[in-house]
């Protein structure tokens, strides 16, 4: 008996074994169409496909938002200056600051859409706002990968307005993703600031 649930719990811990290992491997397509207005932005319609499955959102634009219902938060009781205090144990650690302007990086450069195309137009009140506007979008532009962007900013020089109109694409591969959180987490120099930071009072 004893040989039959171990046979069993090791097949189960094999499965899921498999199932996390698919789920690493199989990279996730996200589709966004976007349509933001100088009164508001909205996600017209997210696309999530992996593989054969395939989920589709629509969220509700417009209509008043019912906060009433929303359950108030309770004050809990904290020491004052607690966070303070671990915020500044985690960061006077040595190299931990480093460590997360790294990861930041890395997450950034990994989650950047590979596709985008639509059409920005801004403008100021100020026709030399919308000058300095226009220029630093179209620096920030020149930073964007040149494959499969194609982004059209247009400048208003007669009136305050944002408007941006396009799709977004990404292709997520969670292992690439994992593999610096990973790296972050388990890093000597997060595990000697996550201990200062638990031994500060």
């Amino acid at each position: 008996m004893a040989s039959v649930l171990l046979t069993v719990a090791l097949a189960l811990i094999a499965l899921l074994a498999i199932v996390i290992v698919v789920s690493l491997l199989v990279p996730i397509r996200v589709n966004v169409e976007i349509d933001v207005g100088t009164g508001g932005a909205a996600a017209q319609s997210v696309q999530v496909a992996i593989r054969w499955l395939r989920f589709e959102w629509a969220p509700r634009t417009g209509g008043p938002r019912d906060t009433d219902r929303l359950p108030q938060r309770r004050s809990g009781r904290r020491r004052p200056g607690r966070a303070k205090a671990r915020a500044r144990a985690l960061l006077g650690t040595r190299g931990f600051a480093r460590h997360v302007v790294r990861l930041v990086l890395d997450l950034l450069h990994l989650l950047l859409p590979q596709r985008a195309s639509g059409v920005v137009r801004i403008g100021a009140d100020d026709p030399m706002v919308t000058g300095v506007f226009f220029g630093a979008a179209q620096a920030l532009y020149a930073l964007a990968p040149s494959n499969g962007w194609h982004v059209q900013v247009e400048p208003d020089f007669t009136q305050s307005v944002f408007t941006a109109r396009g799709r977004l694409e990404w292709v997520l591969r969670p292992v690439a993703i994992a593999r610096p959180l990973a790296a972050f987490l388990f890093s000597l120099v997060t595990i000697k600031a996550a201990i200062a930071a638990f031994r500060t009072a």
